[in-house]
């Protein structure tokens, strides 16, 4: 059903592309799954539009589209068939993000063959920009610039707005709240087979190493089953929600007491910027842009990515230290400000787009 509702999307997407009518500039790119390139097209092409910077709107689909500026959001939504670049009309100028390089997906690391076709290639942290530029995309070409945070969905909460949410969501009193929002298992059914990158695996160990302190575990996202299997193994309560209204998800922050990051390999994450917008305090792997814009010991509780005894004592430390979770916190809430999605999506228009009409 799910690959039906694609299919009609690219559909309409297709018929609208081909009306020569149709008034947009930049058409953002997004793969067909409601999910996080999805959402990131959503908040830019929404900040763009009402600040005026150049008419844009999102597509699944780029066929049909003539002298536009694709920006494609997404590796996958880039490749056609497996394979990098898709047929677009030779009018068109090309951008494409690439959040991470998944080391077991090598197709897509030889850019050299289309750099060519590409005006930019965009990513959000440095660790990815060298990953781009060592697969043959050149340097000149590439820009950084991270993700937004939408200031008015991720708000912190006071005490007595905590104590609600948890009783709206049914969490027992008297539990460490520990918050995992994210997809990842393998495909997009129950997930049962675990997606390695995401850290489900460190997740469930550092989890279990800290059950004395009665940790009690919030997810979101699809495809989590390897983890609600793992904690009912463990013997540590969770809950999880799959949320069809997106501005649901500031209500699941509102009810934790720590968000833990356990990824191997990131190009956000997104729940960086969320958590310090939501005032939950951090621990998270370096990875992704936690070494562009986090400081330790500052604003986030970091360890070295895949290093499980680090996170594990990180984690801990959180747990025992409520002051030190409070100086996180105010220290997150101060950092979100810098990462509005009306900021970003200025930069993208400055360092991006303006370069390419120019």
């Amino acid at each position: 059903m799910a690959n039906f509702g694609a299919l009609l999307q690219k559909l309409k997407d297709s018929s609208r592309n081909l009306n020569r009518g149709e008034k947009s500039d930049l058409v953002y790119i997004v793969e067909a799954r409601d999910w996080a390139v999805k959402k990131v097209g959503q908040e830019l092409v929404r900040e763009l539009n009402q600040q005026k910077l150049i008419t844009s709107r999102i597509a699944a689909t780029p066929f049909g589209l003539k002298q536009k500026i694709i920006h494609f959001g997404s590796l996958p939504a880039f490749s056609q068939n497996g394979r990098l670049l898709p047929r677009v009309h030779s009018s068109n100028k090309i951008i494409v993000t690439c959040f991470h390089l998944d080391p077991k997906k090598t197709h897509f690391h030889n850019f050299s063959t289309i750099t060519k076709s590409v005006s930019f290639f965009h990513t959000s942290c440095q660790i990815t920009k060298k990953a781009l530029a060592a697969s043959g995309a050149p340097s000149q070409k590439i820009s950084v610039i991270p993700l937004g945070v939408n200031l008015k969905l991720f708000r912190s909460a006071v005490l007595n707005e905590k104590i609600k949410a948890r009783k709206m969501l049914g969490i027992p009193e008297n539990h460490f709240v520990i918050g995992s929002f994210q997809k990842d298992g393998v495909g997009w059914g129950r997930g049962r087979k675990p997606k390695l990158i995401k850290g489900p695996d460190i997740f469930l160990q550092t989890m279990a190493a800290l059950k004395k302190y009665k940790p009690f575990v919030l997810l979101t996202g699809p495809s989590r089953g390897y983890v609600k299997q793992g904690l009912l193994k463990a013997g540590i309560p969770y809950k999880h929600f799959y949320l069809k209204n997106r501005a649901d998800i500031g209500k699941m922050y509102n009810a934790l007491d720590l968000y833990l990051i356990a990824s191997r390999i990131e190009g956000g994450p997104s729940a960086l910027l969320e958590s310090w917008a939501s005032g939950v305090p951090l621990v998270g792997a370096k990875v992704g842009m936690i070494p562009d814009i986090a400081q330790n010991n500052k604003n986030i509780l970091w360890a070295e990515a895949g290093n499980l005894r680090e996170i594990i004592a990180q984690t801990r430390l959180a747990i025992k230290h409520p002051n030190l979770r409070l100086k996180l916190s105010e220290a997150g809430l101060a950092e979100a400000r810098k990462y509005s999605w009306k900021k970003i999506a200025l930069r993208y228009w400055q360092e991006i787009y303006a370069k390419i009409l120019s």
